[in-house]
């Protein structure tokens, strides 16, 4: 029996970042799920890197260039760093890991 603890990932052409159960297979032909047009075409498509490789090193989703990176503070010690793709223009966004300690 498959388990669904873990998850697949997808970046759309447009930078769309999708995520779905790895039991995705077992809910389209068993129970005849249809997810959208998009995200079937992100599954599909072929993707120049890992979605942890290019997370960790700024890189770009969809076209895998280096992101030109800003920070804004928000409340608290929360920082919210925002990047855009320099070829491609696609937007992305993602709070700063926490330094422990």
């Amino acid at each position: 029996m498959p388990r669904g603890n873990a998850e697949i990932r997808a970046v759309g052409v447009d930078g769309t970042r999708y995520a779905a159960p790895t039991l995705i297979r077992h809910y389209v032909v068993v129970h005849r799920y249809a997810p959208p047009p998009a995200f079937i075409d992100a599954v599909l498509r072929p993707s120049p890197h890992e979605w942890h490789h290019a997370l960790a090193e700024d890189l770009c989703f969809v076209c895998g260039d280096v992101l030109e990176r800003r920070e804004q503070y928000r409340s608290g010690d929360e920082t919210l760093i925002t990047a855009a793709c320099p070829r491609c223009g696609v937007d992305y966004e993602r709070r700063k890991p926490q330094m422990v300690g």
